[in-house]
């Protein structure tokens, strides 16, 4: 061998190196930054992240557990359920309120595949049902959903909504910490913006996942979440009509749970008024008709709350339930909740 092909050797032998290396140290990075815990922003793949842990970190499996989206984190009071439910049969209960800010059908089932995982099981699961987390899937609310609790399993389905979501479904899949570098984003345009964070001056959670909007009410059409321009530029809907991944999610979101042995029910919130006739369920015909296909397939029933049971004064903005009304459909909801536990009592002369 001569001098310059040793040289030419070395070269390669220390490039390799190097490259190992850069590898190495973005793994380690990688699996460091995820170890992160930032804010726990509405709206942020963090703060989904959050709800799971809420779950794993119970001593016990809740008896029932609420997924869905905003609509149920400011609606479903799980303390007031339970003391409604003790009240009425004499009967103790535990309560989770595991509804995520934008959370769609999508978010709703990787939560519940990781709780069959997990092996500790809830005995009742409620899952939200509603136009905007069906047939208006938004694009960001998904990526946070796979950012957070995503796998490679789930490339398929993002790939049946949006190239843009396949590319941050693949991202996510191979960088762990995919999630913490776009919240570190949304925290700086927050800022930037003026916008005061989650968890401070206009929203509060307590330990079980209900949360209270501390401020005044918001003018209609407001966005307690502040999204940023970019998630407004990626807002789009979900393929309408049988491509739409929502239907076969759903299904597949209600089966895991049958199959574990957990009663499950579909939860329709009622809208103000004012909303528009797309964000209705009872004035959007491609939801109906895809909500009616899943409940004559899996014979899953609908709980949805009376009409005359909130008035517009029981929201805080136009989509979003305030406290007073949180109080009024989560007394309602524990007669349901005792109904589907058998648990007898007579919750209705409470109401």
């Amino acid at each position: 061998m001569t001098v310059r092909q040793f040289i030419s050797c070395s070269k390669r032998r220390d490039a390799l190196w190097m490259a190992a290396g850069f590898v190495l140290v973005l793994v380690i990075g990688d699996r460091l930054l995820d170890r992160v815990s930032l804010p726990q922003m509405h709206g942020s793949s963090n703060y989904t992240r959050w709800k799971w842990d809420l779950y794993e970190q119970s001593r016990l499996a809740p008896d029932v557990v609420f997924l869905g989206s905003s609509y149920g984190i400011f609606g479903i009071n799980p303390a007031l359920v339970n003391e409604e439910v003790r009240a009425a049969t004499g009967r103790s209960i535990s309560s989770l309120n595991l509804c995520a800010a934008g959370a769609t059908v999508f978010g709703e089932y990787l939560l519940v595949r990781r709780i069959v995982e997990s092996g500790r099981l809830p005995k009742l699961v409620y899952l939200g049902v509603s136009p905007r987390g069906t047939v208006e899937a938004i694009e960001p609310a998904l990526v946070n959903s796979l950012r957070a609790l995503g796998d490679g399993r789930d490339l398929p389905v993002a790939a049946s909504v949006s190239p843009y979501l396949l590319r941050e479904g693949l991202l996510t899949t191979l960088f762990a910490s995919r999630r913490q570098w776009d919240d570190c984003r949304l925290m700086a345009e927050r800022l930037t913006r003026g916008a005061p964070l989650d968890g401070n001056s206009r929203i509060r959670y307590d330990q079980k996942g209900w949360a209270t909007w501390t401020g005044s009410r918001l003018p209609v059409g407001a966005d307690p979440g502040l999204a940023g321009p970019r998630d407004a530029e990626r807002r789009r809907p979900a393929s309408i009509g049988a491509g739409n991944p929502s239907r076969q999610v759903l299904r597949e979101a209600i089966r895991l749970l049958r199959e574990a042995g957990v009663a499950v029910r579909l939860l329709e919130m009622r809208q103000r008024s004012t909303v528009a006739a797309c964000r209705d369920p009872l004035r959007n015909p491609e939801y109906q008709a895809l909500l009616g296909e899943v409940v004559s397939a899996m014979k899953v029933p609908v709980i949805r709350p009376p009409t005359a049971l909130l008035t517009d004064a029981d929201f805080f903005d136009t989509e979003h339930i305030d406290t007073n009304g949180a109080a009024k459909l989560s007394r309602w909801l524990a007669s349901d909740v005792a109904a589907a536990l058998q648990l007898g009592g007579n919750l209705c002369a409470r109401q």
